[in-house]
């Protein structure tokens, strides 16, 4: 473009120059001849000058590039934990297992629950589908889950007293050496039992004919457990100078399957 416009220049000093060539004698005659050429240059420049090629810039939007981070991924490893029981020390279960040949007796009821594991069912009567009530029961009297209590001279009521056996309902009874029979659901015997005591004073468990002496003060447990169909009953009693009487909770027994 530049070119062109120096062309146009250049043919315009020619044709000017043409015109200023004129001798001045024939300056007069050539007058209107000289105002003629003028009128034609500038037509001409004015026609080359709308040839001229007009550019126009056009500003392109520029792309922008956005980049988006790709997460990664982390790799996390989970441990799998598998649990594995821990032998219990020897004196443990010397010192809360007594064997009798007849039965065994057990001082915990984790080593119990592990001597019957396998052989039936374990049920539990709790006292929760009794109602609590301060006033003495009349017996013989059947428990929410069936057993059976019967005594003579015997006092008991179902209390919900925390500092008996920690929480919910427990049978709290005194007997002054008369004793409470205990009758499984049911009227069938048991290959085992247990049940959580608390007492004060010296209570025993009856068993076949054999007295098995009950702990004092804290809160313990007792379980037997039979080589064979065991009884189905038992009986605690107490001497008859006590006073404080004995609580009972969580009484389970064994049900085996059928032959």
């Amino acid at each position: 473009m530049k070119r062109l416009q120096i062309s146009i220049a250049v043919l315009a000093i020619l044709l000017l120059s043409g015109c200023s060539a004129l001798q001045p004698e024939d300056a007069a005659a050539t007058s209107e001849t000289s105002y003629a050429q003028t009128a034609r240059v500038a037509g001409i420049l004015q026609t080359l000058t709308n040839q001229v090629p007009t550019l126009t810039l056009t500003s392109q939007p520029s792309s922008t590039v956005t980049l988006t981070p790709t997460p990664s991924s982390t790799f996390t490893p989970v441990m799998t934990l598998t649990p594995t029981d821990t032998p219990l020390p020897a004196s443990y279960a010397t010192f809360n297992i007594n064997d009798f040949g007849t039965y065994t007796l057990y001082w915990k009821r984790d080593l119990w629950l592990k001597a019957i594991s396998g052989i039936g069912q374990v049920q539990t009567e709790d006292f929760e589908s009794d109602p609590a009530d301060p006033g003495t029961l009349t017996f013989p009297y059947l428990t929410g889950k069936g057993f059976l209590l019967d005594g003579s001279q015997v006092t008991a009521q179902i209390l919900d007293d925390p500092t008996l056996m920690m929480d919910g309902h427990a049978l709290l009874f005194r007997c002054w050496g008369t004793g409470l029979r205990f009758t499984l659901p049911d009227g069938k015997p048991t290959r085992a039992f247990g049940f959580d005591f608390r007492s004060g004073e010296d209570w025993q468990l009856l068993l076949q004919a054999n007295r098995v002496p009950l702990t004092i003060g804290q809160r313990g447990f007792i379980g037997v457990l039979f080589p064979a169909e065991g009884p189905l009953d038992f009986t605690l009693s107490s001497p008859a100078s006590a006073q404080g009487g004995i609580a009972i909770d969580n009484l389970s027994y064994l049900v085996t399957a059928a032959p």
